[in-house]
């Protein structure tokens, strides 16, 4: 820093500099700047010990004086670096913006010359391929010295080539790499492993951590489950801009990620170069084979058809198209065949030793193989959507499962009520004491007399659930006290939940109940830690409302023909919700939000509620309010905001978005009520 304040006065910089004490560098830089007014930028800064290191030698108060710091990592952006501090974030270029910015360079801004020599479409897809990055000007600068057609494709189709090979652009990886190679080896590897999947996939939380837990990326931390370190992993690699979270549920946590194209053009170079993953871009599964390469994705169709590779740890397979898999993959730990065309299981699945993840969601596999229980490692089995029905004999025998995810949607005609299907399984699985997920099943008495004996279930879904099984669901229920989700169906619409014996409540964070209430179970008041509830079919005669309203952390409340009455009243409280459902009320012809109540809620949905014939009264005091979506409603309710003379359009001319969606003989359609 002194040297360069030195250059800037122009002054020579003295020789007995290089021998100063830390001590003395810093009295002297502290004399040089004391009568000045100065402007430092610390420019990619890596970690906050720079700042504690150098601020003693920059004298604040000084009038105008500033401090800039640039970084790619939210943690030293968002450190305490005192009174008047502010932290300011670069959002990515627009696509315009990024597209002027390039025509600037490569044709000097001149649009005319771009499409003279026929070469518009090839450009935006370039620039579309910066995804926002300032990248877009380097390769503008790059571009300007290409006059042919053919020679802009060739760069398009070999980005990454270019990345790695071309001066111009060895710039901007050599700057990405930086971040790469700040990271903690946990991390890399986790991070190297999304490059797996496809540009712009849209990869969900739960799968990556469980992915990566099957491959041993996650260190051991004392005191902490795994999922939850996994967890901090992905936090990490979003707060070093490393990978996008696209996607955010309703209760503040990122639940859909995304890789930028670059980045992950790079990730898939590193990856190669390190023999760690590989995709078969290029028609051919046995690109890197020779390489040893231990991950693999199936992205296209193979010339074979059969993935000749024996040294693999996973395969992910991302087409529709036919893949083989061969009795070679001893060394196996993650098979994940969600969305491909796989529809029958090999014979030989039951002798991967080490598969300890399978995943077969949205796939047309009816069944597991017989001997399934002999995939002894197995951690996580997912069949979500897909045709499995029943699961084979013998799953008791899987004592390392933990996840069992069976959830499929009913498209048959009976789907009005029971549009979820359980799955067929022995009540022996409740051998299994350490499975944390179970959805979901159907319940059957066997089962649900066993239940209690799995403590550490986290997570359980039941459907086909009678009447008489309501004293053993709620004492088994009881036993297990670390249980966050929990929904349970009845087996009809009008079958009774008996759940009064409920009582331990405190940990469930999400619950759903779907069948007849014939009371208000009075431990709905003991919810402390509910986030989620939804109440479907529940037909109540009594209003629940005041049950919930002092519950402090519930943000999304669903009623579902849940309430017989004809009048709805939000008196209080209410003050973290943030979506409220209000679908299938017969019979009730009036809503009405009391002031202060529900204060914070931004997206209000209103449903079949035919006999409605107008918006919630005392919805114009709800500020942040910011989506009203009306679905199948009464064309009185509609007509009172439509436009400027509708009778109620005052109440709701301060919500940004309001969506009408109803049905005709065509189809299903929405338009627009916003003013």
């Amino acid at each position: 820093m002194i040297k360069e304040f030195y250059k800037e006065a122009e002054t020579q910089i003295p020789g007995e500099l290089y021998s100063l004490t830390y001590r003395e560098l810093v009295e002297k830089l502290v004399e040089y700047l004391h009568s000045k007014r100065y402007f430092v930028v610390l420019d990619d800064v890596w970690n906050t010990g720079l700042w504690r290191e150098i601020s003693i030698a920059l004298p604040d108060g000084i009038s105008g004086s500033r401090v800039m710091v640039t970084t790619r990592s939210n943690n030293v952006a968002s450190f305490s670096y005192g009174i008047g501090s502010r932290k300011h974030e670069i959002e990515l270029l627009k696509e315009e913006e990024a597209w002027v910015l390039f025509c600037n360079k490569a044709f000097s801004g001149s649009l005319e010359e771009c499409r003279r020599r026929n070469l518009e479409v090839v450009a935006r897809k370039l620039v579309e391929r910066c995804q926002g990055l300032p990248l877009a000007i380097a390769l503008g600068s790059m571009m300007s010295t290409k006059r042919l057609e053919s020679e802009w494709k060739q760069v398009y189709n070999s980005l990454n080539w270019e990345l790695n090979n071309n001066l111009e652009l060895k710039v901007v990886r050599s700057i990405l790499l930086l971040s790469f190679s700040d990271l903690p080896y946990p991390l890399k590897r986790c991070f190297l492993y999304c490059c797996l999947f496809p540009v712009n996939y849209r990869m969900k939380r739960k799968r990556l951590v469980r992915m990566w837990m099957a491959q041993r990326f996650v260190e051991p931390i004392r005191g902490v489950k795994a999922e939850e370190v996994a967890d901090g992993y992905l936090n990490e690699l979003v707060y070093r801009n490393m990978l996008q979270v696209i996607l955010w549920n309703p209760f503040g946590r990122p639940k859909v990620f995304k890789m930028h194209d670059v980045i992950r053009e790079i990730a898939l170079s590193i990856s190669k170069a390190q023999r760690f993953c590989d995709v078969n871009g290029d028609d051919d599964a046995e690109t890197a084979e020779d390489h040893g390469t231990r991950h693999l994705c199936i992205q296209k169709e193979m010339r074979s058809g059969t993935v000749r590779r024996t040294n693999l740890h996973t395969l992910l397979v991302c087409t529709k198209h036919s893949i083989e898999l061969p009795p070679s993959l001893k060394l196996l730990r993650a098979l994940d065949l969600e969305g491909s065309g796989v529809t029958k299981l090999p014979d030989f699945l039951v002798t991967l030793f080490n598969l300890k993840y399978l995943n077969l969601s949205k796939t047309e596999v009816k069944e597991l193989p017989r001997d399934f229980h002999r995939l002894i490692n197995l951690e996580t089995l997912n069949t979500r959507h897909s045709k499995v029905d029943e699961l084979p004999p013998g799953m008791w025998k899987l004592r390392k499962l933990r996840y069992l995810i069976t959830f499929r949607c009913n498209y048959g005609h009976d789907s009005n009520w029971n549009y979820v299907l359980g799955t067929k399984v022995s009540p022996s699985i409740c051998q299994l004491k350490d499975l944390q997920v179970m959805d979901c099943f159907n319940a059957e008495a066997e089962l649900i007399k066993k239940l209690g004996g799995m403590t550490q279930l986290t997570r359980i879904s039941l459907v086909m659930i009678k009447r008489e099984h309501g004293s053993d669901l709620c004492e088994s229920l009881n036993k297990i006290k670390r249980l966050r989700f929990l929904s349970l169906t009845s087996i009809h619409e009008e079958e009774p939940l008996e759940m009064d014996g409920l009582m331990a409540t405190a940990s469930i964070e999400k619950l759903f109940l779907a069948g007849k209430l014939e009371r208000v179970p009075s431990w709905f008041s003991t919810l402390q830690n509910v986030t989620y509830l939804g109440l479907r079919g529940s037909q109540l005669q009594e209003n629940a409302i005041h049950y919930l309203q002092t519950l402090p952390k519930l943000v999304w409340l669903s009623f579902y023909n849940a309430y017989m009455g004809t009048r709805l009243c939000f008196a209080e409280g209410f003050k973290n919700l943030k979506i409220l459902d209000i679908v299938q009320m017969q019979h009730l012809t009036e809503v009405v939000i009391e002031e202060g109540a529900m204060v914070g809620i931004q997206k209000l949905y209103v449903r079949a509620c035919r006999v409605l014939k107008s918006v919630p009264r005392g919805i114009e005091n709800l500020v942040n309010l910011q989506e009203l979506h009306l679905s199948h409603v009464s064309d009185q309710l509609v007509e009172r905001i439509r436009g400027e003379e509708g009778v109620d359009r005052w109440r709701v001319q301060h919500i940004p978005a309001i969506k009408h969606h109803f049905r005709t003989e065509d189809g299903s359609f929405y338009v627009s009520l916003s003013s």
